[in-house]
């Protein structure tokens, strides 16, 4: 039976594999697959070389355990034919592989004992290449076992800087603008009234809300500022 997980929210689809040794396969060890031949032969055989080029492997463990055994990520590459560069991503276990064959000429059947690899097939759905961590949390949360990375897909908010908070006691004066042509003056009045004077003169009132000062005059035309 074949598991297949499908997560468009991470953009990964991981679906359960087993790849065996050569010594498990009955058939043309051509057909056996390049991940299983560079993993547990170190190369691939005459005929799957003939039409790839360029194969090799990274093997990296992953620094956790499932069922005992230790999880490791197998990242292999090839050129399959005019396809261009391919590249496989699995992440699993490898394990003893109980299974049965008929000796030549007797037909008596023999049990034996070869390596395998048990685990998923990951790939990436979006346009990004999945890194290390995003593979180590994915076959954790397949496995069920603590992995100890944290989930990778998951982007921390930004923490905004505080808010600048006016006191409004320090706005207590008269304030001239040095930038303008008439030099304008604000004048602050405790009671939360002032004037501006660029000339003629405005009375307002005045309020303030974390970093924003807001000046009212007549008919609610109002003037907001920002600290800085």
């Amino acid at each position: 039976m074949t598991a297949m997980v499908m997560d468009e929210v991470n953009e990964y689809k991981a679906v359960s594999a087993m790849h065996w040794h050569r010594d498990a396969y009955n058939n043309d060890p051509s057909n056996y697959p390049i991940i299983a031949q560079l993993y547990f032969d170190g190369e691939v055989d005459a005929e799957t070389a003939a039409e790839n080029s360029g194969c090799s492997q990274k093997v990296t463990p992953l620094g956790f355990k499932w069922n005992g055994y230790d999880v490791i990520l197998i990242e292999t590459k090839y050129t399959f034919m005019d396809y261009g560069e391919q590249t496989e991503l699995f992440a699993g276990v490898e394990y003893d592989l109980d299974y049965w064959k008929n000796e030549e000429g007797t037909g008596k059947v023999q049990d034996l004992t070869t390596k395998a690899l048990f685990g998923f097939d990951i790939m990436s759905l979006g346009w990004d290449d999945l890194t290390q961590d995003q593979c180590a949390w994915i076959i954790g949360e397949l496995f069920g076992v603590n992995s100890g990375v944290k989930n990778p897909f998951v982007q921390e908010e930004k923490q905004e800087d505080p808010v600048t908070e006016l006191d409004k006691t320090a706005l207590i004066g008269t304030w001239v603008d040095k930038t303008s042509d008439w030099e304008d003056t604000y004048i602050f009045n405790a009671d939360g009234t002032g004037t501006y004077i660029s000339g003629p003169e405005y009375d307002f009132t005045y309020k303030t809300s974390g970093d924003t000062l807001t000046l009212i005059y007549e008919e609610d035309d109002t003037e907001e500022y920002t600290a800085n």
